[in-house]
Formats: C-alpha cells, sequence, structure tokens
C-alpha cells in the first residue's frame, strides 16, 4: 500500500490510515498518531478506539501542518512547559513549530502571563516615521498705523 518512508497524510483518507497497513505490514494508524503526536503535542491521552476522536485528531493534524507551512517566525520561543497551550477561542494548540509572530503578539497582549510564556522574545524597534521639516512661518508686514 504505502512505504513506511511516505507520510503525506493529506493524501491518504482517514478511513485508510484506521484500517491499511504499509508494505512493510506496519499499521498506518500507529504512523499516523506518531506524527500527530510529533506535530500537534496532544494535552489529552489518544483514544485509538474511538472513531470520532481519530476523525478529530486527523482533521487537528491536517490544520496543524497547513498553518505550519505559512508560518513566519522571527525568533519567539515558548518554554518547554507552555508549549501545547491553545489561543484563547480558537482551540488552536500552540508550539513552538506552529507559533507566529502574530500569534506570539496576541499571546504577549492577551494572555494574564504574557512574557513569563516564553524563553525569547523579539523586541521590535519602534517604527520612526520620517518628519518633514516644518516651513518657515512668513513675516507679518507691520501693521499701517491709523490716522485720527
Amino acid at each position: 500500500m504505502v512505504g513506511s518512508q511516505v507520510r503525506n497524510w493529506s493524501e491518504i483518507n482517514i478511513n485508510t490510515i484506521m484500517t491499511g497497513k504499509t508494505d512493510d505490514g506496519v499499521l498506518l494508524l500507529s504512523l499516523f498518531l506518531k506524527d500527530y503526536k510529533e506535530t500537534c503535542k496532544p494535552t489529552e491521552p489518544i483514544v485509538v478506539s474511538c472513531g470520532a476522536c481519530l476523525e478529530r485528531y486527523y482533521k487537528e493534524y491536517l490544520k496543524t501542518k497547513e498553518m505550519s507551512a505559512e508560518i513566519k517566525n522571527s525568533g519567539y520561543e515558548l518554554h518547554k512547559k507552555y508549549e501545547g497551550i491553545t489561543l484563547f477561542g480558537t482551540g488552536l494548540v500552540i508550539t513552538n513549530k506552529t507559533l507566529s509572530d502574530d500569534i506570539a503578539k496576541r499571546l504577549l497582549k492577551d494572555h494574564p502571563r504574557g512574557e513569563q510564556l516564553f524563553s525569547k522574545i523579539v523586541k521590535e524597534e519602534p517604527v520612526v516615521e520620517a518628519k518633514e521639516e516644518p516651513k518657515p512661518k512668513a513675516k507679518r508686514k507691520p501693521r499701517a498705523k491709523k490716522s485720527k
């Protein structure tokens, strides 16, 4: 079926992953779950006997992989104990592999622990806007004196 070296899970449907084997006889499910654990860093125990759970793991894995392809990280890094936290309101699991600049800035701004979450923080240089030199003021003409 699939060689044990090739693991592009987006090309294999969940039913095949749940029931299939590689040419070597290795269960696709065990290979997928290994990749899922490494990529998504789940905080809860994995339930192998639950089909709905496996579908959820599959969707989460694909979403995480898709996001990691778009990630731009300038050097932010979470402390190990905070890897796997979720971004409030999104359910998105954050690890150093999935941490983007935008997410890091949101965590710094919105999370109660803010800077304590990070072992490395990028300090942004303030943007200095070019100021126009003020135009010299035109000299006023003296007022003509009123004649009485």
